[in-house]
């Protein structure tokens, strides 16, 4: 079969699990016929809609996702891409993930408008380890929407997270606190740090 035995096209189809292309371009080149059927030399280019992706490194379940999407190198990269996750939308983003099995490659940008009460559970997925998740933990009754820049990058076997939200309302309890909290508006940045 064609590719079908191909650990990087099994990791293309565990990414993409559903949507339209409404667009398909597929090349492939070697030096011999044989090599046609290499990975490495295919070049793959489709514009998704209504997909359903799922980024695992990260536990990410995006719906409605769309972009320009390029498999090239045996890495995947999407361009003006956007997404549902929950009540939450991604807009803007922009998206490399490696595809080979040892290119741990992956970085995902994207503007984010936040429901902020789903907030936590993302995060906790998306953001390893520290005091970032044990502060989070002390958060309770959060309700809101918030407007951010979300990196995450995959650094030296890390993932790297920063957030810088340019809009947010919200209210929450903090535990660390006596009384709730109510922000009407502000900006936030987080790097990891």
């Amino acid at each position: 079969s064609f590719a079908g035995d191909d650990p990087t096209i099994a990791s293309i189809f565990a990414i993409f699990r559903g949507g339209t292309l409404t667009s398909f371009s597929f090349a492939a080149g070697g030096r011999t016929a044989g090599d046609l059927g290499a990975f490495e030399g295919m070049s793959i280019h489709a514009v998704l809609a209504d997909g359903s992706v799922r980024i695992a490194s990260v536990g990410l379940d995006l719906e409605e996702a769309q972009g320009d999407v390029a498999v090239e190198r045996a890495v995947l990269s999407a361009e003006h891409a956007a997404a549902r996750i929950g009540k939450s939308r991604a807009s803007n983003g922009s998206v490399r993930i490696g595809l080979a099995a040892n290119d741990d490659t992956l970085r995902v940008e994207a503007t984010v408008r936040s429901d902020l009460a789903e907030l936590p559970g993302i995060l906790s997925r998306a953001v390893r380890g520290g005091s970032f998740h044990e502060e989070l933990s002390l958060v309770e009754d959060l309700a809101g929407s918030a407007t951010a820049r979300l990196t995450l990058e995959n650094r030296a076997g890390a993932l790297e997270t920063k957030v810088s939200v340019s809009e947010m309302e919200l209210s929450a309890r903090y535990r660390r606190l006596p009384w709730p909290i109510r922000i009407r508006s502000g900006s936030f940045f987080y790097d990891g740090n």
